[in-house]
This record gives C-alpha cells, structure tokens and sequence, in this order.
C-alpha cells in the first residue's frame, strides 16, 4: 500500500518541517518536532491515499520540493507567517465528484482524529492547526478541493 519512496518522501518533508517550525537548533527540540511533524503529516497524506484507493483510484504520496523551499525562506527571512504545503497525494483522473470530495476530506480528518486523541499537547494543538488550515476554501488547500466537489456532485442532481 505504502512504497519505501513514500515513507523517504515523507520523512524528509517531516525532518524539513521540524526544522523550520524548531524555536532551536537543538536536537531533542528536533525530535520532537519531526515526531509531531511525521505523525501530522504522515497521517494526513496517509489518509487522502487510502480513501483514493478505496475508491478505485491509482494514488502517490510525494514531496512538494516547492513548497518545502518556501516554507525554508520563509523561516531564514523570519517572516511572522509561514505557510507552505511540504508534501502531497498525487491521484491521476479523478472523474467522480463526489470521490474527489471525499478524498480531499480525508487527510483534514486525520488531522482532527489526531487533535481529538491529544487535544492538550503539542501534537493536539498542531493537528488543530493543520485541520483549520487545511479547511480553508483557498486554491491549493483540501478546504477548496471539497468544496469544488461538493458543488460540482450537487449541481449533477
């Protein structure tokens, strides 16, 4: 279900984000962030690939290298928001609506279980965060993806 490449893929872009979202270059605050980061991230990108294969749908995990690059300038130039997609589920003719919906949800949600098992802890608080952010309704992000699909399934009845 799950390739070496795609666990590689997802290690680097998790041992990426700790380090961008790490207060210190220090190694156990480190580790804790790439746990955190490789759980959030993990999970997420996990969870949009099995529901496009439930679904009958061929389904990769890869690293979004431009994005990764984005959220590392970001963090040198110390700008106070940073923002970037690290890694992505590449799902090749999505022809149903309804699936594509369902597929975009599925990563967020893995974020909210993941908020709810530990709501009071780093892992909780991040998961929250990704789960609102990855919501919104804008281009790029699973919000706007569910919500094209969503209208699109509705406007075929």
């Amino acid at each position: 279900m799950i390739t070496i490449e795609e666990i590689i893929y997802l290690l680097v872009s998790s041992l990426v984000v700790s380090l961008i979202f790490s207060p210190e270059l220090k190694w156990d605050i480190i580790k804790e962030q790439f746990i955190i980061a490789f759980l959030s991230i993990g999970l997420h990108e996990l969870f949009h690939k099995i529901t496009a294969l439930a679904l009958g749908y061929n389904a990769y995990i890869t690293v979004n290298w431009f994005g990764l690059l984005i959220g590392l300038f970001l963090r040198l130039i110390d700008f106070p928001i940073i923002f970037f997609v690290p890694a992505m589920v590449v799902i090749p003719y999505i022809t149903n609506p309804l699936h594509y919906s369902l597929i975009a949800v599925a990563g967020p949600l893995a974020n909210l279980l993941l908020y709810i098992i530990f709501r009071d802890s780093p892992i909780g608080y991040m998961n929250f965060y990704l789960f609102i952010l990855n919501m919104l309704p804008l281009p790029g992000l699973d919000g706007f993806k569910f919500l094209v699909g969503l209208i699109q399934y509705l406007n075929q009845l």
